[in-house]
């Protein structure tokens, strides 16, 4: 069963989670990180999102390595999100957010000589 938060609810529902499991194991893994990341997404629902489309509430799983370019070389990284649709009626026409580019094809050119 799931309750129905507003979004700044269901940021410090996270964190009174995170901070309430690593009061008691001490630590957070990466198991018990996505385990716990699996619960709260199941369990909590954001209000006023429609749930008729699943782009709107997802839980993105990324993870990869990468060399910083200290002496330790590459380093594995993970991430875990929870990307919900931004509830603004602003948002919904982001064509009025960005002004139109020239068209340039710099990328695309290459010298014959």
């Amino acid at each position: 069963m799931s309750i129905k938060l507003a979004p700044f609810e269901v940021y410090k529902a996270y964190n009174d989670e995170i901070l309430k499991f690593i009061s008691i194991t001490g630590r957070l893994s990466v198991d018990s990180v996505i385990e716990l990341s699996h619960k709260l997404y199941t369990s909590i629902q954001v209000k006023d999102v429609d749930y008729s489309e699943v782009e709107n509430d997802m839980l993105l799983f990324q993870y990869g390595t990468y060399n910083w370019g200290d002496d330790k070389g590459e380093h594995a990284t993970f991430d875990i999100t929870r990307q919900i649709e931004d509830l603004s009626p602003h948002i919904f026409n982001h064509h009025h957010v960005f002004r139109p580019a020239k068209r340039y094809n710099t990328f695309a050119q290459v010298s014959t000589r």
